[in-house]
């Protein structure tokens, strides 16, 4: 499935897989929402 130029919502995208399609998404021009249950780990996903 080839997405590209949305809004994505991922949820658990602080670390893992969630984190990982998180960073692919964005690599094909999307706009990647995460959510999580650890601040900092959403925060630190944020900076990378």
């Amino acid at each position: 499935m080839e997405i590209t130029n949305k809004v994505v919502l991922i949820t658990g995208g602080g670390s893992g897989i969630g984190f990982a399609i998180a960073k692919q998404l964005i690599e094909k021009n999307n706009r990647v929402v995460i959510l999580g249950r650890t601040e900092s780990k959403l925060k630190q996903a944020a900076e990378n």
